[in-house]
């Protein structure tokens, strides 16, 4: 099975980055105003601040005046790549079907040394899923301990709900990734559906504070 280069898979766990550079290949002059792409993609305002932070800093899109973003060179080659990938060429080729479902992983605003909190992953639910699929879900930490839970699970149409457990170590911040793959039918290969990373600070004493969501979208294979 084919596979983007590594340089655009390490942007699919930012919400909304690789649709950016999908979104502004098809703009006059492959530029458009910063409120137009977020209102157009459906993100929020830290969703497209933090995609397009990453899109600037790996030199894919500019600034120009006003708050117009361009792409770059790089950034109008990467959206070629993509667009070829998703068999979205001039031609209008197709591609393998896939479906998109979002990802939720809740945890405290903020972690306490010595405490343990929940964390959670939810896939949301989708009438559009066809025979049920069965996934890995990989939980890491960096500087945190994850608590038992069951990394093969079976995805259908109803919203999938995992629960685990976090105990930071005595660092000031730990970083959580999540890693979802999905088995062929055959059960003899592993596609890779998206994931994500989060970074929580961690207290010394006090209040985690509420339980806080941030969200990915999947592609699976129909």
């Amino acid at each position: 099975m084919a596979e983007l280069p590594i340089d655009l898979r390490q942007l699919e766990p930012v919400r909304g980055a690789l649709n950016i550079l999908r979104y502004l290949y098809k703009q006059d002059n492959y530029a458009a105003d910063g409120d137009d792409i977020m209102d157009d993609l459906g993100l929020s305002s830290r969703g497209w601040d933090k995609a397009k932070r990453r899109l600037v800093t790996r030199s894919y899109i500019q600034m120009q005046t006003d708050f117009i973003y361009e792409l770059t060179s790089k950034g109008k080659e990467s959206a070629q790549i993509l667009l070829d990938f998703d068999g979205a060429d001039d031609d209008g080729g197709a591609g393998d079907e896939k479906l998109q479902r979002q990802v939720v992983l809740a945890l405290p605003r903020n972690l306490v040394f010595g405490q343990t909190s929940a964390l959670k992953i939810g896939i949301e639910p989708s009438d559009n899923f066809g025979e049920d699929a069965s996934l890995v879900l990989r939980i890491t930490a960096i500087n945190a301990d994850i608590g038992d839970w069951n990394e093969m699970v079976t995805l259908n149409s109803d919203a999938l709900i995992v629960e685990t457990t976090i105990t930071p170590q005595p660092y000031q911040q730990a970083r959580i990734k999540l890693e979802v793959y999905q088995f062929s039918p055959a059960g003899d290969d592993l596609s890779d559906c998206g994931g994500m990373y989060v970074d929580v600070a961690v207290l010394e004493s006090g209040d985690t504070g509420e339980m806080i969501g941030y969200s990915a979208d999947l592609e699976f294979e129909l």
